[in-house]
């Protein structure tokens, strides 16, 4: 957080290998070309946990542009804020990757998702993992989103909500390997859009063990 505060257009903050106790405001946004990049150190292991699920982000941008993060772990966040918990959490902005991150949801109580996005623009995530979390991604009225070459085990309830009033919103959700939700409250789909034609799919692995009358992949509502 400290290290956040100082932050302009083009640093890359690297964080030494630790587990750190907190929740990150990003207060400065990066220019086209000069990101502002939080990145793991070299070969540490750096992780971010949530107090037994008090914290409810790990990483909060509210407006922000130009940002990258890439190689770290998280674990012990909580969905305590029902529209704005989200290890990654980001509103109003523009230009976020997310990059080689692995968000652990197992413990007691309900797991934040890996990223919760509203109001956003151009949003990749890129060779990430998230398990048990209680949902894996949610995107609100947020466009041109790319989730690409990630795992995705065991969400509670979906691993991708996508919610457009127009459609005009797009998801491009490819190279996943996705297992089946939990299933243990609701029968939701894996991935849940408000549109049909926001969704643009390929070339994922869907590792499904529930009866054949229960899967499902994809659902509009």
């Amino acid at each position: 957080s400290r290290a956040a505060l100082a932050t302009a257009p083009g640093d890359t903050v690297l964080i030494n290998e630790g587990l750190y106790t907190e929740t990150v405001y990003v207060t400065c946004s990066g220019a086209p070309g000069k990101p502002i990049t939080f990145k793991a150190a070299p070969n540490a292991e750096v992780w971010l946990e949530g107090d037994s699920r008090r914290f409810c982000r790990a990483f909060a941008a509210f407006g922000k542009k130009h940002l990258v993060f890439d190689g770290f772990r998280f674990k012990n966040y909580g969905t305590a804020f029902p529209n704005s918990s989200g290890v990654f959490l980001t509103i109003g902005g523009r230009d976020i990757r997310i990059t080689r991150c692995f968000n652990d949801g197992r413990g007691r109580g309900y797991a934040a998702p890996l990223i919760h996005a509203r109001n956003s623009a151009k949003v990749l995530v890129n060779n990430c993992v998230s398990m048990t979390s209680m949902a894996a991604m949610t995107f609100v009225e947020t466009s041109d989103v790319t989730v690409t070459n990630n795992v995705f085990r065991k969400a509670a309830i979906w691993t991708l909500a996508f919610h457009s009033s127009t459609g005009k919103n797009k998801v491009l959700f490819a190279n996943n390997i996705v297992s089946d939700n939990i299933r243990a409250k609701t029968f939701q789909a894996l991935l849940m859009l408000s549109r049909p034609e926001c969704l643009i799919e390929r070339n994922n692995i869907y590792y499904l063990r529930l009866p054949r009358n229960l899967r499902k992949v994809i659902e509009v509502n």
